[in-house]
């Protein structure tokens, strides 16, 4: 199968995945949703959180949005009965922080297991 609207994915049985990176998505549930139509895919439950969650987001990262729409799409793509977690971070250096990596870690244990994806980068 190949082509638009035909979905034809591994159908992983995660309970969750979570997904690591730097810096707030603002339109990560809108541009999800938009891809799941383009392919046919089932809409996502997707969750977009932060080390901290009350407090203030952390800011836009221009460079990672594309990283993060990739990593949230295509994860989705691959297991689209999972639970997604969108886990923002502050930068530092170039990476997310490693309390937006325990969060990830929590929140996949407490949603029957899964995935933790983390992106990380080498400064140039």
């Amino acid at each position: 199968m190949s082509g638009r609207n035909q979905h034809n994915s591994a159908d992983w049985r995660l309970g969750a995945i979570a997904i690591v990176d730097a810096g707030d998505y603002p339109t990560a549930a809108a541009d999800l949703a938009a891809f799941d139509t383009y392919y046919g895919i089932p809409a996502a439950d997707l969750t977009v959180t932060w080390p901290g969650g009350k407090t203030k987001k952390p800011p836009v990262y221009s460079d990672w949005k594309v990283e993060e729409a990739l990593d949230i799409e295509w994860a989705h793509a691959m297991a689209p009965q999972a639970k997604l977690f969108l886990v923002e971070s502050v930068q530092v250096n170039t990476d997310p922080t490693w309390a937006a990596v325990q969060l990830a870690a929590k929140l996949v244990a407490k949603n029957g297991g899964g995935v933790v994806s983390m992106s990380w980068v080498i400064p140039k």
